[in-house]
């Protein structure tokens, strides 16, 4: 009996020595999982925060992408403008040198019969001759305006363009 209830009590013994490690077991394994839940949630926030950023740059590279297509947009309008004015410009040269012309003709008619006519005729056309010119004049400084604004437009979309690339590297 003895020998059985020392067999009993170390049974006893072993089975509290059991319920005390199952229980420190247990204790771990919920310090661990709540470790788990706390890296987990660190991770959805690293997770959110990294959407986030992402949202941001790809808004930023949307109005980048918007702002060169402006910029290509007012670029192509311009190279028509600039094209269209130095085609004004050679009209006006040649019309420059026709009146031109014609006022070497008159010159030389002059000697005529009917010299007096002839002579208003070239201060007419000497008139015209000058408002030409002035137009010319004209037309040729806002081309020259333009170019300097095509020159600013360019060098702004340079620098936005280089502004993009640096954000984007970063």
């Amino acid at each position: 009996i003895n020998a059985e209830y020392g067999d009993l009590i170390d049974i006893k013994e072993l089975s509290k020595n059991m319920k005390i490690s199952l229980d420190e077991e247990k204790q771990r394994r919920r310090e661990l999982q709540e470790a788990v839940e706390e890296q987990r949630a660190s991770w959805k926030e690293k997770v959110a925060t990294l959407e986030e950023q992402l949202n941001t740059k790809n808004l930023e590279i949307a109005n980048c992408k918007s702002v060169i297509a402006d910029t290509e947009d007012t670029l192509a309008k311009l190279r028509t403008l600039s094209s269209s004015l130095q085609e004004e410009v050679l009209s006006k040269n040649e019309t420059f040198e026709a009146l031109k012309k014609q006022i070497e003709d008159l010159d030389q008619q002059r000697n005529t019969t009917v010299e007096k006519q002839k002579e208003q005729q070239i201060l007419q056309l000497s008139e015209e001759n000058q408002q030409q010119k002035e137009l010319l004049d004209k037309k040729s400084e806002e081309l020259r305006s333009l170019k300097k604004l095509f020159s600013l437009k360019e060098k702004e979309w340079r620098d936005r363009s280089a502004g993009v690339a640096e954000e984007q590297a970063h």
